[in-house]
């Protein structure tokens, strides 16, 4: 099986095009994304439209945690522009997002953001976190074994 593979959008839907182009040329199964889709501070209502249109397997990331549940008012511009332009269909389908995939057998996708980020007032913990059975929880972080 031939996957081609998205990931950190990011709301650049010229990006977003030319990769799509590229993509369109080669001879794949299936296209998966992972996640980051809007949050970046060019066109986030737009990305998600056509990501909307494409229906391709998607895995929920990092800013789209950020998007959904962070105050408006903590958060950084990319994600507030995010929040700000997005429609109710958007934040629906964000919300819906996996925090995994298996698009082929023994084949799990997932965007490799830590149960934890850096904040001006230090580490945030994120109680969906293991992403999947098979995690395991270490001092560090989350580990796969």
């Amino acid at each position: 099986m031939r996957i081609a593979v998205l990931s950190d959008v990011h709301g650049n839907l010229g990006a977003l095009e030319a990769v799509l182009s590229d993509i369109a040329g080669r001879s794949v199964d299936v296209t998966v994304n992972l996640g980051d889709l809007l949050s970046g501070g060019l066109q986030p209502r737009e990305t998600g439209d056509r990501l909307l249109a494409l229906d391709l397997p998607t895995v929920r990331g990092n800013h789209e945690r950020q998007v959904l549940t962070v105050p408006p008012e903590r958060m950084s511009a990319s994600d507030r522009l995010a929040h700000d332009s997005i429609t109710d269909v958007h934040r629906a389908w964000l919300a819906s997002l996996p925090l995994t995939l298996e698009v082929a057998d023994g084949v799990l996708w997932l965007l490799c953001s830590p149960p934890w980020q850096r904040t001006t007032n230090g580490l945030r913990t994120y109680p969906d976190w293991p992403p999947a059975p098979g995690y395991w929880r270490r001092d560090d972080g989350w580990y796969l074994g």
